[in-house]
């Protein structure tokens, strides 16, 4: 299994992105058995810094010719001893189309959670909220919409002008942090609510497997052929934050 291979880090050969004890404390995430990154050992490339073969543009920005992360996961395939491979990444939503495409002997599944958990989740840092906006700013359609909806907060010349400068990803992050921390939680509220429906209206389009993670059973149902096995989430953690 692949943890988020599409993360904006693996540019880079900063290991703390694969220090198993911060990641687990800073992120309040349990009982994983240790790092999440743990599987990239090895990978990181001689040449150049980060993963061999990733691109920081897989991170953000809508797939296409000029933008396919295809040989990348291509060789993460071909180095996994296992037979068969599980990416789990957390930037697929509005992506998916092009992915179920690339890739059409795979078997694409989307996670759906409850949005007022996976909120809660998103507000352990200033990391996850201002993340997803920037990613949901850069996928065609959205940008114009959350301008529309959220203009105290999504303005059009102040992106424009992060993106004369470039590296408009990281940017994007760094210029919401701000505006999102001084922002009524209503506000942080509904902007998590338009991309969750929106990412979920996108995985329909997709036709791809859509599995609701709350749902123990539809859990053990969807992904007992895979030889997976699931716990009751949220009977062992009860009263913690935990994602999916």
């Amino acid at each position: 299994c692949y943890y988020e291979p599409l993360h904006e880090s693996y540019d880079t050969n900063d290991l703390i992105v694969i220090d198993a004890k911060e990641v687990q404390d800073r992120l309040r995430h349990s009982d994983i058995g240790g790092s999440y990154m743990k599987e990239y050992d090895g990978l990181w490339s001689e040449a150049a810094p980060g993963i061999q073969g990733f691109d920081r543009r897989f991170a953000f920005h809508p797939f296409d010719a000029a933008n396919d992360p295809g040989p990348y996961l291509e060789n993460l395939i071909s180095k996994s001893p296992k037979s068969k491979v599980l990416f789990q990444p957390c930037r697929s939503p509005f992506r998916l189309a092009y992915l179920t495409e690339r890739f059409p002997d795979a078997q694409h599944f989307f996670l759906k959670r409850h949005p007022a958990d996976q909120f809660r989740s998103y507000n352990l840092n200033d990391y996850f909220m201002p993340t997803h906006l920037a990613y949901a700013c850069l996928q065609p359609g959205l940008r114009r919409e959350l301008e529309a909806r959220f203009p105290a907060v999504v303005r059009h010349s102040e992106i424009e002008a992060l993106e004369s400068r470039g590296s408009v990803a990281s940017d994007l992050r760094h210029h919401f942090a701000p505006i999102l921390a001084g922002s009524a939680p209503s506000v942080c509220r509904a902007i998590f609510d338009f991309f969750w429906e929106a990412a979920l209206e996108d995985a329909e389009r997709a036709g791809v497997t859509i599995v609701n993670v709350d749902d123990v059973a539809e859990l053990r149902t969807v992904f007992a052929p895979f030889g997976v096995v699931f716990e009751d989430f949220k009977a062992k953690h009860s009263g913690h934050d935990q994602r999916s």
